[in-house]
This record gives structure tokens, sequence and C-alpha cells, in this order.
């Protein structure tokens, strides 16, 4: 189980894993009807709880791995915190909320409604604050599974990047905020190849890292994407990749950042000649994270990082 820093930013909520969060919704569903009948009023979060347990469990290809690293945002500490003490209304608040906005995220049937493209424009770039975080995850959701203008909307939601390396990630961060922002790194990249250059571009140069970190399959997507675009694109986007401005920490107190493109070099240098493999790989990134709780987690980040620089 990884353990939490004090300052909970975008990476610190990104350590769960999905088998930790399916692990932790089977043991909240085996206290279901126990719950239920001390409190009728917590239908709703084993409703949600089950459809999310139930959505994950099944063979969906197209969208198997993004329902999965969306799912892991799941705080299992407060499942954990809620099965001790079902009855504190604060922790059954919070757990519908978090559920809600996970299923919310998976682009499944709810009955709220969703903001339109001018109004998902506003939140995006901040004009609008007085909007509802339900129905803001609604909205990304159905566009995650193109039941939206995909085409319109996807665009709009580069509104809520910014251009200067994704540092907001390493600020401190609500788990509402990292999850919407995870959910709109995912969203981008599944439609990545639609995204016009300059958009493609923002993101392989500013949040590269935490979209790996939010477990966007970053490698297999730019695979995919090379092999059917022209040589002048293939350039472009390995350009971007040189131009990458991103850092990522070499510790989880968060004191030590090194620059992202500064580590592939690294290991380039480390190879003195020769081709990259898996055994080098593994070799370098071993010297990284020793004696950190985290560390098979940060490692698996670094390894998809070098990836993506040095196996394309």
């Amino acid at each position: 189980m990884p353990v939490s820093s004090n300052t909970n930013n975008f990476f610190t909520h990104c350590t769960g894993t999905f088998l930790e969060a399916k692990e932790a919704l089977l043991e909240l569903l085996k206290n279901k009807d126990k719950i239920i009948r001390q409190d009728s009023g917590a239908k709703e979060l084993f409703g949600f709880a089950e459809d999310i347990n139930n959505l994950v469990s099944k063979d969906n290809k197209e969208f198997n791995s993004v329902f999965q690293s969306l799912t892991r945002f799941l705080n299992k500490n407060l499942i954990s915190k809620y099965l001790q003490n079902p009855a504190n209304p604060d922790l059954k608040r919070e757990l519908v909320r978090q559920l809600l906005f996970v299923y919310a995220g998976l682009g499944q049937p709810l009955a709220i409604e969703v903001y339109n493209p001018e109004e998902l424009r506003q939140i995006a770039v901040g004009e609008k604050t007085d909007f509802e975080d339900s129905v803001l995850a609604r909205t990304l959701g159905k566009l995650l599974v193109g039941e939206l203008a995909t085409e319109v909307e996807v665009p709009l939601l580069l509104g809520f990047l910014q251009m200067n390396g994704g540092k907001e990630t390493r600020e401190q961060m609500d788990w509402k905020t990292a999850y919407v922002l995870a959910l709109v790194l995912h969203t981008l990249w599944h439609y990545f190849p639609f995204l016009v250059e300059e958009a493609q571009q923002i993101l392989m140069e500013n949040y590269l890292y935490a979209s790996i970190s939010a477990g966007v399959p970053v490698f297999q997507i730019l695979q995919n994407h090379l092999l059917t675009i022209d040589a002048t694109s293939t350039e472009n986007v390995f350009d971007s990749l040189s131009e990458n401005v991103e850092e990522m920490p070499m510790d989880f107190e968060f004191k030590e950042w090194v620059a992202v493109i500064d580590i592939a070099k690294r290991y380039y240098a480390s190879l003195a000649g020769k081709d990259p493999d898996a055994f080098t790989r593994e070799q370098f990134i071993k010297d990284f994270y020793q004696n950190n709780p985290n560390r098979d987690i940060m490692r698996t980040w670094m390894r998809e990082v070098l990836e993506v620089y040095l196996f394309l």
C-alpha cells in the first residue's frame, strides 16, 4: 500500500493501483447487507459501488485500460474508514461523492444533465466557477466514451491545462481536482490522433509524465500514432518529446525534481554506445527510489518514460 506524503499533490493521488481499488470495492460490497440494515440511506452508495465493480469486471477492449486507471483513484483509506464507522455522516457523504464522481467519469448512465460546449469552455478556462462537480464529471465521462460531439468539445479540454510543464501537478491538490485532471488527460490522449498538432504538442511537452502517472498508456498511443502519419508529422512528434519541460520527483517527499528529458539523457549516456534494451533499462531504474515505500509505482512511471524516449 503506497504511503502518502504530507503534501497531497497530483502524484500522491496517482499512487493507488487498480488491484487495491478493486479489493477495496469488494470489501465494501461484502458489508453491503449489514450496513444497509443499519442505514437504508446507504443504498445509493452501494449502488454506485456495484455498478463500478461490474463495469471494470467486464471485457471492454476499447476502454478497459482507461476505466481501470480511473477507478484506481478511489481512496482505499476512505473506504476503510467508512467500513470502520459507517454511521459517520461525513465519511458516508465523502465516499458517495467519490463513487459518484468515478462512476460519472466512466461515462455511465446517470440522471444528470451535461454542460454545453460554451459552458464547458468557460469552466475549463476559469470563467465559470459556479458549476456542479457531478455535472462536470458527467460531461467529461460522456466525452470520454464518445457520446458527445467529440470533435467540438474535446479540444475545449485544453483549457484545463497550463503551458508551464504541468507545474500545478506539483502543488497541493485535492482529490476532486486530481481526478478531473486525470479524466481530462485520459480523454485528450484517447482522441490524440484527431487533435491538431498544436494540441498534441501541448500534451507531449507539458503533460507526458503526468499522463503516464495517471495511467494513460502513452507509449502505446504514440506507437500506434506513428504508424499512421507521414515523415514530417513523425519528426514533429520527436521534436515535441525533446522539448518536454516537465520535471519528475526523485523522492516521495517531493524535495528533489529532475527534468524528464534529463532522465532519458542519463539512461542513454549509461549505455555507452550500446543499444537500449529491457535489461539495461531495469539496471538503470533500480538505482532510483531505493528505500522508498512508493518505489514500485514510481519506478513504473520512470520505466514508461524511458519506453517513450528510447523504444519508440
